[in-house]
């Protein structure tokens, strides 16, 4: 079965279309496997369709990175966490475990992520991969320096 429903639309410009011109229709086509297609509301040129459609990428790109680094965060916390429960028969001990985990697999969390955009992007933006590149370096010379600080300060007590 299926359920059909008509609506009346006055005359007037609907939105806007990109995609593939076929004798007077335009439909939607590919290239490679990515289907090429816009629809937006009112009259809109192609330059703002194809900006509008930049700024989406953009977003949905950076939210999957933030993302991906949450994830892999969440993971070295998890992998890392017997280390707190094994301290655990001391309060104190525990919870500075689990700061100290907390801040070292954030630092390694976001030396991985950065080393992997960089990676991705280095044949597109050589320039954005090495700068990405020294941000994980650093963030990994942030382990080393914590963990020499912690070695030092446990070894002074």
């Amino acid at each position: 079965d299926v359920r059909v429903g008509w609506t009346y639309v006055p005359t007037r410009t609907l939105g806007s279309v990109m995609g593939g011109q076929r004798g007077s229709e335009v439909g939607f086509h590919h290239i490679g496997e990515v289907e090429v297609s816009r629809l937006e509301n009112g009259t809109v040129p192609a330059a703002t369709m194809v900006a509008h459609a930049k700024k989406e990428n953009k977003t949905l790109a950076w939210i999957l990175r933030l993302v991906g680094f949450l994830l892999m965060w969440f993971g070295l916390r998890l992998a890392l966490s017997p280390i707190a429960m094994a301290l655990a028969f001391l309060p104190f001990l525990k919870k500075l475990a689990e700061v100290g985990i907390g801040v070292v697999t954030f630092l390694i969390a976001l030396s991985l992520s950065l080393v992997t955009i960089a990676v991705a992007w280095f044949y597109f933006r050589p320039a954005l991969s090495v700068v990405l590149l020294a941000g994980a370096a650093g963030a990994i010379g942030g382990v080393v320096y914590y963990r020499k600080k912690k070695r030092a300060a446990s070894a002074s007590t």
